[in-house]
């Protein structure tokens, strides 16, 4: 009896393991919406708007916030894709985001909700589009995949032009293509 205890015990804690460092790896998969949005941003009323403060900001495209209504919700910012954790540029993608957002005032106009259960949606602060700024500062592409803005488009057409963020070194590989890498 005390050798089979001690025989589940062990597999419970190799289960265990196995599960800690599943978990510690990196999603490979890309931030896919469950309805991709096609098409340029909504018109203003098309979508729910929520306010807040930022609270963690975790990569160049995502980061959580605190709503006014006293939430704590994820989000993910639409129509763009910045480098992952472990690729090139990744810390000064979130670096960039983190200047432009952190503990600051914003508001999030929501498209929908991703499969991994964070709000998607536009980021604006005083007015100003920060997933566009993003774009154009060159720390994020335009992900052409689920947006077909042609503001975003063109701010990656000139930030590529003009040699901005990620853009002066090396040509830069997409996260999209990064994330397929690692499978």
């Amino acid at each position: 009896m005390v050798k089979r205890a001690r025989q589940l015990v062990s597999l419970l804690g190799l289960g265990l393991l196995i599960l800690l460092v599943r978990m510690r790896q990196p999603d490979p998969s890309p931030p896919a919406a469950i309805h991709p949005p096609t098409g340029s941003l909504p018109d203003a009323g098309t979508f729910a708007a929520i306010t807040g403060r930022v609270s963690f900001v975790a990569d160049g495209d995502s980061f959580e916030m605190h709503t006014e209504a006293g939430q704590t919700v994820r989000v993910r910012m639409f129509g763009i894709d910045a480098p992952e954790k472990g690729q090139d540029h990744s810390n000064r993608a979130r670096e960039a985001l983190m200047a432009r957002i952190h503990r600051r005032r914003i508001e999030v106009r929501v498209i929908e909700t991703d499969a991994y259960g964070r709000l998607v949606g536009e980021v604006f602060r005083d007015g100003v589009s920060i997933n566009r700024a993003m774009v154009a500062d060159g720390w994020a592409w335009h992900y052409a995949r689920y947006s077909n803005d042609p503001a975003l488009a063109q701010a990656e057409r000139t930030a590529r032009a003009e040699r901005r963020g990620l853009w002066r070194g090396r040509q830069p590989v997409p996260p999209w293509e990064w994330r397929r890498s690692l499978n």
